[in-house]
């Protein structure tokens, strides 16, 4: 008994072998994907008013600003990245309160979360005149203080409670909101 096989069958049933491990696939990761979903995996708040924010291990730009830990004032912070345009839509509104604030005796900075050699060229760019910091471990630093993303408005007591914090593109009525914060 001899069996012959033509090229164009070996081909076929490869084919089909591979059509037959890939449905197989496809049904395993759909069953996965549903039993993930089930789970209750666990989720982490953002950072909300009333909690504490960390601005340890934090780089200055410029290397004679003072930490941030030595504040003994209240402080208005900004988290931002270069490449956001809602950050980038800030930029004036976070000056104009940068100058309230000073008047206020209220510490104001900056931080970034991309490299200093970004950050430089971005502050220079948009001639901010607050003093800016670079966590030494950007991701680290996200994820300890839980933040929800950028841009980010921040009010923080010196013991480091968030006082409040605005997530996003500030409008007129979220601007009063901070004024108010910082003049008290």
């Amino acid at each position: 008994m001899s069996i012959n096989v033509s090229g164009k069958s070996v081909y076929g049933v490869t084919l089909h072998v591979i059509l037959v491990l890939l449905v197989f696939e496809v049904f395993t990761l759909a069953k996965q994907n549903a039993l993930l979903k089930k789970e209750n995996l666990p989720v982490r708040r953002p950072l909300s008013t009333g909690e504490i924010m960390s601005v340890r291990d934090l780089t200055p730009l410029v290397s004679r600003f003072r930490s941030p830990l030595e504040l003994k004032e209240k402080q208005l912070i900004f988290v931002f990245t270069t490449t956001c345009k809602f950050c980038k839509a800030n930029v004036s509104q976070w000056q104009q309160l940068a100058s309230a604030a000073k008047q206020r005796n209220v510490k104001v900075f900056g931080i970034s979360r991309d490299s200093m050699s970004k950050t430089a060229a971005y502050v220079n760019d948009n001639s901010i005149r607050y003093n800016v910091f670079v966590p030494n471990d950007i991701k680290q630093f996200g994820e300890a203080n839980r933040l929800p993303g950028v841009p980010l408005t921040i009010v923080r007591e010196p013991t480091g409670t968030v006082e409040g914090i605005w997530v996003g593109t500030l409008d007129d009525k979220q601007t009063k909101e901070v004024l108010h914060k910082i003049s008290f």
